[in-house]
């Protein structure tokens, strides 16, 4: 793995850090909604989230999901 790649993972994390108690918090939120609130799927997409398992071809750290 390069180090930048290793160095973006790092703020991806550190972000989901961040985020994790807004999940918690508005948990009842999502299941009202039957989805995640607009904002917060904003704030994971603006963090990388969703890169985390994208294949590397499509611009994502190929992670395994555990």
């Amino acid at each position: 793995m390069l180090v930048g790649v290793r160095d973006d993972i790092g703020e991806v994390l550190g972000a989901v850090a961040d985020l994790v108690l807004e999940f918690r918090t508005r948990a009842g939120e999502a299941e009202r909604l039957r989805t995640m609130p607009a904002d917060l799927v904003e704030r994971a997409k603006t963090a990388g989230l969703f890169r985390l398992n994208l294949p590397r071809s499509l611009g994502g750290y190929e992670l395994a999901p555990a």
